[in-house]
């Protein structure tokens, strides 16, 4: 008698368990499922214009939306290459013709390869290194991306319009950028 209570109870556990382990699955695929749902179809990301004060340039980035299905990345550049939106007070940093030819990510560095156009600048200086930070600040607004190698046509190239030194690799700097 005590022996078939006793086998009676481990039957009694085990269903229990299973029917645990089972409801555990249930709700897990529930939850993913309604995560998919809930996730929204579209994200924001900064994207660093140039922006012109009577005294000084700056970068101000544009809230610009952004797909989930696609690289983020690759929209990201691709709204920087656009130019600003229109009807603002913002300036283009590059060419429309300006292409993303290739892009890799490896460790939090992200190296960026850009069509002959990207180098197509009438700027000085400051102008250019507001053209390289822009690259660099959109990108590093992205979670992964930390440090950015700006390539041409596959190359390192010295710079972009004879100023800024693109040998090394690049991060993300606030003191070029403006909120107002």
């Amino acid at each position: 008698m005590r022996r078939a209570l006793l086998i009676v109870l481990l039957l009694v556990v085990l269903v229990g368990i299973a029917w645990l382990i089972f409801d555990d699955f249930q709700l897990r695929g529930e939850i993913q499922r309604l995560n998919r749902e809930l996730r929204p179809k579209e994200a924001k990301i900064a994207v660093f214009f140039i922006k012109s004060t009577p005294t000084n340039f700056y970068l101000k980035p544009v809230l610009v939306p952004v797909g989930q299905d696609e690289a983020q990345h690759l929209q990201a550049l691709k709204a920087l290459f656009a130019g600003p939106p229109p009807g603002s007070e913002l300036t283009p940093v590059f060419a429309p013709e300006t292409k993303l030819l290739d892009y890799k990510l490896e460790n939090g560095l992200a190296t960026v390869n850009l069509n002959r156009e990207a180098t197509r600048l009438n700027v000085g200086a400051q102008g250019e290194y507001l053209a390289v930070a822009s690259i660099v600040n959109t990108l590093t607004k992205l979670p992964e991306v930390f440090q950015v190698k700006i390539l041409i046509e596959g190359n390192e190239v010295e710079s972009l319009a004879g100023h800024v030194d693109l040998t090394g690799v690049f991060e993300y700097d606030n003191r070029v950028v403006t909120l107002e």
